[in-house]
């Protein structure tokens, strides 16, 4: 049976409610949601959809110590509902005593996961590259700790990775097969049962001389795959090159790459997203514009057709050229050919990173503020910003944040509408706030309009990282969410308890078994219909719930509350008397 649900909810302020035995998505920032809290440490989380509104969460774990450093790799998934599924603390991917780094996840389609990382068990100075998938239940499917994906020699770095849409995935990386020293890119297929579809360790996206480093993947929508990177090919400056590979592994454009941006001095930390269309749509840090030393970076984008044509102006279209360091630039397709562009901003300060985002449309264009749109300009370090999609046009942004000084280093977030003005408060919303650092900060966007967060934790002390993940809602409010003992067969909404109350009352409601999640509301209103509070608004489970509405700070009298679950309504009246 299912354990009760509790919803937090909030008018002016928040009433933390005590968990009632599981654990559950916390409603404060100072608390979150432990995803693994194992000895040791655990870091570098990375998130997939589990595709039933939670997700599940793979991380390099040094519970059991290997014989040189790093760590093993497990993962853990959370429901929607804020509730791990699998064994306490995660179930091992691979924990063979020899270090794996790094890992990568995407869905499986089926509600699991395929985890690629760099592996060190064939030789302690050169990474391999293995896999694993992982199904609903936390089961590995294939050989235990994984199946090689590349063991050529020279060493294997950096992997990623993206669905092929057939139950497999497509998987590139830089390799120093042909040189200790210089990589090329390589990529390879495998299927849903681990077995790899193209050439025996990988096909050559880029055999060109000198390095060729920091790929980025994406699929193509027909199979294949796009894979951009930073290309030292011309051996004094770093320039952005592209490819495109097929579903069978054949290479679509130029030998050695298309060039994105091959220009003089640096483009580099390239990134890159679908344009809807069979193209992508990529951006990068780019030193055209700087003759002094130190030179500053600003951002650029480029998209190119399915065919390897450049769309928009020849050299990229400038994003931001302003003052300072524009960095880590992060593309979110807008899904009309433009995109939505995050990144990293000195601006204000060559020692305080800000936080800053433009939207580009079709033609290349920017749509909003000139140079940019501030999402965080707060005190000292604002970095590592990750924006995904808010269901609406728009895009929630979280970042790691330094504002109050010290060793602290917290997580927040900020919602900005499709015309470029942010929605929540003044700098963000707090997401992680405990003490203590955190780091590798992951976005994912769940519901509508909703998004889990989660991160390195070094609030048990800076030996001992852990794993936590935290919700934010559409509206920027966090919630704690519990289910329900049985799920209805119909909407109903329950006489609030106490009634008349002072400040706070319970709301019960059910929503029904039909479908598995269900767009649900529940708001309230003064006699004059103006919204007063919003207790829910995600997407929920089939269940009975219950909302704690806290009146305070609202006058004496009677009021209305309204539940909505699909296409049905239901309203009541409450009464505040003080």
């Amino acid at each position: 049976m299912k354990t009760m649900i509790l919803i937090l909810a909030f008018c002016g302020s928040v009433f933390i409610h005590a968990p009632l035995g599981h654990a559950q998505w916390s409603g404060n920032p100072t608390v979150n949601t432990p995803i693994c809290e194992a000895i040791e440490f655990q870091d570098i989380p990375q998130i997939v959809s589990d595709g039933s509104g939670g997700a599940i969460i793979v991380w390099v774990d040094g519970r059991n110590p290997p014989i040189n450093s790093n760590g093993d790799i497990y993962a853990q998934r959370i429901g929607a509902n804020g509730i791990v599924q699998w064994t306490s603390d995660g179930i091992s991917v691979c924990s063979n005593g020899i270090t794996q780094n790094r890992p990568q996840i995407v869905s499986d389609g089926n509600g699991g996961a395929i985890i690629v990382w760099e592996d060190l068990r064939n030789n302690i100075n050169a990474n391999d590259i293995y896999a694993q998938r992982i199904n609903a239940s936390g089961v590995v499917q294939w050989t235990a700790n994984g199946i090689p994906v590349c063991t050529a020699v020279g060493g294997q770095d950096r992997p990623q990775i993206v669905h092929d849409n057939a139950g497999g995935a497509i998987i590139t990386w830089y390799d120093k097969r042909n040189n200790s020293v210089t990589p090329n890119i390589y990529a390879q297929r495998i299927d849903s049962s681990g077995t790899a579809l193209w050439t025996a360790n990988g096909v050559s996206v880029c055999p060109a001389t000198i390095n060729q480093i920091d790929p980025k993947i994406i699929a193509d929508g027909a199979g294949g795959a796009i894979v951009v990177w930073s290309d030292n090919r011309s051996n004094t400056q770093s320039d952005i090159y592209a490819q495109r590979i097929t579903g069978s592994g054949v290479i679509k454009w130029s030998t050695s790459g298309l060039g994105i941006c091959v220009l003089g001095r640096q483009q580099w930390a390239p990134s890159i997203a679908p344009d809807g269309s069979g193209g992508a749509i990529v951006a990068w840090a780019d030193q055209r514009d700087t003759i002094s030393v130190p030179r500053t970076d600003d951002v650029y984008v480029q998209r190119v057709d399915s065919n390897g044509n450049r769309l928009w102006a020849a050299g990229g279209a400038p994003v931001s050229v302003g003052s300072g360091n524009q960095m880590r630039p992060i593309v979110l397709p807008f899904g009309d050919g433009g995109a939505i562009i995050s990144w990293n901003d000195t601006r204000n300060g060559s020692s305080n990173r800000d936080i800053y985002v433009q939207r580009v449309g079709s033609s290349g264009s920017a749509m909003w503020s000139l140079n940019g749109v501030p999402i965080c300009i707060a005190a000292n370090d604002q970095d590592w910003a990750n924006p995904i999609s808010d269901g609406n046009g728009g895009a929630i942004i979280s970042w790691e944040d330094e504002r109050t000084g010290g060793t602290s280093r917290n997580v927040y977030a900020q919602r900005v509408n499709a015309t470029g003005a942010v929605q929540w408060t003044l700098n963000g919303v707090a997401i992680g706030t405990a003490s203590g650092y955190k780091s590798f900060s992951q976005i994912l966007p769940v519901g509508s309009g909703d998004g889990i967060i989660t991160w390195g934790d070094e609030r048990s002390g800076s030996d001992d990282r852990n794993i936590f993940a935290q919700r934010i809602n559409a509206n920027g409010s966090l919630t704690s969410v519990r289910f329900a003992e049985e799920s209805p067969s119909s909407i109903s909404l329950e006489q609030n308890y106490p009634n008349p109350f002072n400040p706070s009352t319970k709301i019960e409601f059910s929503i029904p078994s039909v479908g598995t999640l269900h767009a649900t509301s529940l708001r309230v209103y003064d006699v004059l219909g103006r919204e007063v509070a919003t207790l829910v608004n995600e997407n929920l489970q089939a269940g009975k719930y219950e909302a704690i509405f806290d009146a305070k700070g609202l006058a004496s009298g009677v009021y209305i509350y309204r539940l909505t679950a699909g296409t049905q309504s239901i309203s009541k009246k409450l009464l505040l008397t003080k």
